[in-house]
């Protein structure tokens, strides 16, 4: 059952979410903060914690994840 189970939709469909993640977490890493609404920061720390975890590996299949992940080098 899916009790207390929150989905973050932000009232937009799947392809428009996911291109508002990739640009905030794209200027979140190159400016080192971002100013956003508490629900998009939250959504945002779910998309970027994974991605810092792999960036400290440092190795190459770690950096063609964050590529891949991000659409930017």
């Amino acid at each position: 059952m899916r009790h207390q189970r929150q989905k973050f939709t932000l009232s937009k469909t799947a392809a428009q979410r996911k291109a508002l993640v990739r640009k905030l977490a794209i200027s979140f890493i190159t400016h080192g903060s971002v100013q956003t609404s508490i629900a998009r920061a939250r959504f945002l720390q779910q998309y970027i914690e994974p991605l810092v975890t792999k960036a400290k590996l440092g190795d190459l299949p770690a950096r063609r994840a964050i590529v891949g992940a991000l659409g930017n080098r």
